[in-house]
This record gives C-alpha cells, sequence and structure tokens, in this order.
C-alpha cells in the first residue's frame, strides 16, 4: 500500500519528527529505513548515510543521523503503520455488527527473534535459541478500523502484564475479544466495573458460577449447555 508525499509528510509533523525545513524529511526517513538496499539491521550508520547521498544528492553525517532516531521517529512510524493498516483492514462488513456495542476491540501479539546482541534491550525467554526476542502488541476495533495499540516490548514482557497497563483505555459499552494469555480474573473484574464487555476462551482451572433468585450460587454445567444449543441448532466449535 502507497502512501502519498503529502501523507507522509504531515504525519511526520504531527509526530513532531519533522518540526522545520530539514533534509531529512519524513519520506526520505521512510525510505531510507523501508526500503533500504540491504539488512536494515545490520546496516551501519556511515552505509545509511552514503545511500541517502547516493539516493538525494545530499551529504548527511552519522551524528545528524544518529540524533533522528527518538521517540518522535517511533510515533511517526507508527502513525504511518496505523494509516497503512487502516487502509488494508476492512471495517464495512462489521458496522452494523453488535450494535450495542461502542467497539468491538480484537487484540493479539506475536514475536519474533532478534540478534543477540539485542537481548540486553529485548530480553528472550532463555535458552539457546531465545536470548533475544521483541514482541509486537496489536489492537484495533474491528467495527471502524480504528488502531488502539501498536507497541513493541521485551518477549518476556506477558500479555497479562499488558493488560494491566492498558485497562484504563477499556471504556463503557467496549467489547473485548482476546486471547488467554489477557486474561486474569482481576481484569475480568475491571473491565466489568467500567461496563465494557468481553468474549474470550475458558481457561481450563476456572469454574462458572451463576446466581439464583434467592441469591445462592450454582456451578454452571457447561456440558448441559452445549447440549442445549446443540438440540436448539445453535452452531458451536
Amino acid at each position: 500500500m502507497l502512501l502519498k508525499t503529502s501523507l507522509i509528510e504531515a504525519k511526520a509533523r504531527e509526530s513532531a519528527f519533522v518540526e522545520r525545513k530539514s533534509k531529512l524529511t519524513g519520506l526520505r526517513f521512510t525510505n531510507l529505513l523501508v526500503f533500504s538496499s540491504g539488512n536494515l539491521a545490520e546496516t551501519s550508520l556511515l552505509e545509511m548515510c552514503q545511500e541517502f547521498e547516493y539516493s538525494y544528492g545530499e551529504k548527511l553525517t552519522k551524528q545528524a543521523l544518529d540524533e533522528r532516531f527518538t521517540e518522535r521517529a517511533t510515533a511517526f512510524l507508527k502513525l504511518l503503520i496505523q494509516e497503512v493498516l487502516l487502509r488494508h483492514v476492512s471495517s464495512d462488513d462489521f458496522k452494523d455488527l453488535l450494535p450495542g456495542c461502542k467497539t468491538i476491540r480484537i487484540k493479539d501479539a506475536i514475536s519474533f527473534k532478534l540478534p543477540k546482541e539485542l537481548q540486553d534491550i529485548y530480553p528472550g525467554s532463555g535458552g539457546r535459541t531465545s536470548k533475544a526476542c521483541l514482541k509486537i502488541q496489536f489492537e484495533h476495533d474491528l467495527r471502524t478500523g480504528k488502531v488502539y495499540d501498536l507497541s513493541i516490548g521485551p518477549y518476556i514482557k506477558n500479555d497479562l502484564t499488558d493488560s494491566r497497563k492498558t485497562i484504563e483505555s477499556v471504556k463503557e459499552l467496549d467489547l473485548l475479544i482476546r486471547g488467554l494469555g489477557y486474561i486474569g480474573l482481576e481484569i475480568l473484574e475491571k473491565i466489568q466495573e467500567k461496563g465494557a464487555f468481553y468474549l474470550n476462551r475458558i481457561r481450563s482451572d476456572i469454574s462458572i458460577w451463576v446466581q439464583k433468585k434467592d441469591g445462592s450460587f450454582v456451578a454452571l454445567d457447561l456440558a448441559k449447555v452445549e447440549k442445549q444449543m446443540r438440540s436448539s441448532k445453535i452452531k458451536t466449535k
């Protein structure tokens, strides 16, 4: 998915990556990272500066380039990724789904190994094959396509920790669909307190209890529920 130059530069200004006229524009910085001729992880600052000069006919010092790798650069690239995702993730088929919910927020994570030299910044789970590992958290609204979270962190930061740190972003009438790794009883309680909803699988070590009219509780018989669903021809998986 190609983005127009005007849009890229607008995102560069929005993130404050570009505040005044500079030879390293938002477009040039993006091209330098995305369309590098070699493996970016193994490309030195000097090599990037040489490629910049070859492409644009202007000199760029290593120090000047190094100083641009900041939180603002991260914010800028994040805005570009969000823009691409919004264009690729179609939400037209879900606009009228579950009208009682304001959002349908789906979240998951993906991880991959990094060169071992980065193990101090992005430690892996240990062992011979994963000394350094990075995890990407991604959450978007199925109905509107809005991106709520696109963040990176070390592999050892588990999904439940992420849930605890991002619970304040949950609003009333949100529907959260997440994997088991994000779920803890305290998280479910906070979601319920906010007037939001959740949809996820049940951990094998958790029982569900239903309160009866007399105030007593009885364990929910899931096998019985499934049998009733099948007799009513409600599809189950």
